[in-house]
């Protein structure tokens, strides 16, 4: 009966805090899966250590501003059924935790693919089947900052946006297939300086 109560407890304080801990082995106050504390309405979310597999989405219409993992030892694996992270809440920070998607298996997918303007700040590509970063027309104003992807089928960056005010700056790109970067804007995009890139 105790078990039961508390569980109940956690289950309604979990429901209304404005941030959500995710941690793949469960636990007070935790969400199992990224995506569950994504609808669950919360504006920050903390992901825990681990890898958690699976296609995510950060819908236009979610709450969440901030989404922030333990680094490395935090792993979104879109496999081969996703984009690892799909985010199109315009103004989300993602902070520092990797993505990867299985390469060599000819999906379209990305590990990180932006919908909206974004913030991606100390995030790490593992690996990507397509793309590793991709800014879509809709995110455009994005910045990417003191990340890196380690390796992409395709571009490491590519800047599919009718826009052109993506910042990036002070990352990363390696392991590249055709270029470090691509844009398809038409013009030039802002700033891409202080990048390491090798393919």
């Amino acid at each position: 009966m105790y078990k039961t109560l508390i569980a109940e407890i956690g289950r309604l304080i979990k429901g209304a805090l404005p941030f959500a801990i995710v941690n793949g082995a469960g636990g007070f106050f935790s969400h199992v899966s990224l995506q569950g504390a994504i609808n669950s309405g919360a504006y920050a979310i903390w992901v825990r250590s681990g890898t958690y597999s699976g296609a995510f989405t950060i819908p236009s219409t979610a709450n969440v501003r901030l989404i922030i993992g333990c680094g490395e030892a935090t792993i979104l694996d879109g496999g081969t059924t996703g984009h690892a992270l799909v985010q199109s809440k315009a103004g989300c920070v993602l902070a520092f935790f990797s993505a990867q998607t299985t390469t060599i298996g000819g999906n379209p997918y990305d590990a990180f693919q932006f919908n909206a303007r974004s913030y991606g700040i100390g995030l790490n590509v593992i690996s990507s089947d397509r793309w590793a970063y991709q800014f879509t027309d809709a995110g455009d104003n994005s910045i990417l900052a003191f990340s890196r992807s380690q390796q992409s089928d395709q571009e490491g960056i590519y800047v599919n946006s009718t826009g052109h005010y993506v910042v990036i700056v002070a990352n990363s790109i390696r392991g590249w297939a055709s270029a470090w970067i691509s844009e398809n804007s038409g013009t030039a995009i802002a700033p891409t300086t202080a990048n390491v890139t090798t393919a």
